[in-house]
């Protein structure tokens, strides 16, 4: 495997991305993540699952099951490498936010940036509670559905007079 600075060539796209957007490259530093960094990938992942099954096109949900992404802990960038390179894609590490126009560049030469610094506890707290509030919304909007389905029986039985089974 060839590597410069921690950045793996084995991937062709990754192989064929320009020197000028290596530069935000970053080696991912794997061992620094932490069980607590793991934990709070695990409940962004499970809150992802819960949420994308049920707003989601079905295929969408599909296809990322089947990229075979762990959820249990961190990926490796070598592995979502092995994972993209079957589509003709690469991965690299970055660490934080780069440029937008970088950012498009890369998905131009097919390579997927990934953020590998894990956000500090505030960001992280603030990540959980927008979780928390997408999942307060979508237990909102089934209720108002269920409530709207009642009504347009309960409205129906009364113009009907009986209840139909």
């Amino acid at each position: 495997m060839k590597t410069t600075s921690g950045i793996s060539f084995d991937n062709a796209a990754v192989a064929a991305t320009p020197k000028h957007l290596l530069q935000f490259a970053v080696d991912q530093r794997y061992d620094d993540y932490t069980p607590v960094d793991h934990a709070v990938w695990r409940f962004i992942m499970r809150q992802n699952i819960f949420f994308l099954k049920e707003y989601a096109h079905k295929v969408y949900f599909q296809g990322l099951l089947n990229t075979g992404i762990s959820f249990e802990r961190i990926p490796r960038i070598q592995e979502m490498n092995d994972i993209l390179a079957k589509i003709g894609w690469g991965a690299v590490a970055v660490d934080g936010f780069i440029p937008p126009a970088a950012f498009m560049e890369f998905q131009a030469y097919k390579v997927l940036v990934i953020a590998c610094d894990m956000r500090k506890r505030r960001v992280t707290r603030r990540l959980l509670s927008i979780v928390s509030i997408r999942i307060i919304c979508s237990v909102l909007v089934k209720l108002a559905r269920k409530r709207c389905r009642q009504r347009k029986i309960s409205s129906s039985i009364k113009r009907s007079g009986t209840c139909r089974s």
